[in-house]
């Protein structure tokens, strides 16, 4: 089983002490659940090589894991430990809800939520409902699901509890 770290884009703020050890676990975690879900990278391996080709290194971001431990650290590294590992685990529920939601669905379907998606962006932003919002939401989702090559298959019945705990807890 590979062993999860700090994607080395991090180094300065780990150096800075800017990310406590408690959001340090929650990337490290946050990485390997996103590794395991996504069924791709997010540069192609093409890709990689041609920037490896190019420059002599390969890039420190290359799957949908670095992208996302990347991302967090870097946005929200200020946040408190609570708050940042909510972050962390909003995006695992994000990821199942993508999962659950697409899995089965066509391409009918998909072109409906990014439709409707579309027409909500042509308004302004100050203007949105809840109900707006929610459709941007689920075009979100769907760019998970069809980026990232989510699948059903990899979700584990743990990833199932945690899913319905955290929703559970989110409803109260």
């Amino acid at each position: 089983m590979e062993k999860y770290t700090l994607n080395p884009e991090l180094e300065q703020l780990v150096k800075e002490k800017k990310l406590s050890p408690l959001q340090m676990q929650d990337l490290m975690d946050l990485k390997a659940m996103v590794d395991r879900l996504a069924s791709c990278n997010y540069i192609s391996d093409e890709s990689v090589q041609e920037i490896k080709k190019k420059f002599g290194v390969k890039p420190n971001v290359i799957t949908w894991g670095d992208y996302f431990q990347t991302e967090v650290a870097s946005s929200h590294f200020h946040r408190d430990d609570k708050e940042f590992g909510l972050i962390c685990q909003t995006i695992y529920f994000d990821l199942i809800s993508s999962i659950l939601i697409f899995t089965g669905k066509g391409e009918e379907f998909t072109r409906h939520i990014e439709n409707e998606a579309l027409l909500v962006k042509q308004t302004p932003r100050e203007t949105w409902t809840i109900e707006d919002e929610e459709k941007i939401h689920l075009q979100i989702l769907a760019n998970y699901y069809q980026e990232m090559g989510l699948k059903e298959k990899y979700l584990t019945e743990r990833d199932f509890d945690w899913f319905h705990g955290f929703a559970a807890a989110k409803a109260v």
